[in-house]
């Protein structure tokens, strides 16, 4: 008769993900991964299966999870709002969370952006944030915010480009008015 886990799915995966994110697939030890999940090696293996599908699983709880779209609803406010808030949240990171970067930006680098299925997980992780773009830059072209002879779709694509370079110029340690400037400029383009 097996075992019954003693541990929470989700919360492994969320300290894996932590560790995959900062280190990156390669540089990630098992030893690492037993160390931060506070599970045995045979447990891991048991429940995830080798080290890539345990990425996989990490990369797909953080591409579902609502908390990494939150900062993309408006909450009442104006799309533009909401917009800024966003890009001005990663231009005033602290230094562990720009060292990071952005986890999907980091998978797509390491592992490409086809075939696998670490690859397609991680595009619907971009699909999903210029959705999110999407349907905040519609809100401000209905309040006049931003310009309307634009497709908000193109946009969305225009702002998660945007995101993803602003975030590559935190992590390669650019100071916080450096990456205001940067801000105001890419936001300045919508008006």
């Amino acid at each position: 008769m097996a075992r019954p886990r003693e541990f929470d799915r989700n919360d492994v995966l969320e300290k894996a993900m932590q560790v995959f994110w900062t280190k990156g697939y390669e540089r990630t030890s098992v030893r690492d991964l037993v160390a931060a999940t506070g599970i045995n090696r045979g447990s891991m293996y048991d429940t995830f299966g080798d080290k890539k599908a345990l990425y996989l699983s990490s990369l797909e709880h953080y591409c579902s999870g609502e908390k990494r779209l939150a900062p993309a609803r408006s909450n009442g406010e104006s799309g533009m709002n909401a917009i800024r808030r966003i890009f001005e949240a990663v231009a005033a990171a602290g230094p562990q969370a720009r060292k990071r970067g952005c986890f999907i930006s980091n998978t797509i680098a390491e592992f490409g952006s086809h075939g696998s299925a670490i690859s397609q997980t991680a595009r619907y992780g971009v699909e999903r944030t210029e959705a999110a773009f999407a349907q905040l830059v519609s809100q401000a072209q209905v309040t006049g915010d931003i310009r309307r002879d634009h497709d908000p779709h193109v946009l969305a694509r225009y702002l998660t480009s945007s995101l993803n370079g602003l975030r590559l110029m935190a992590k390669a340690d650019k100071d916080r008015a450096d990456l205001d400037g940067i801000v105001e400029v890419t936001l300045s383009t919508l008006g």
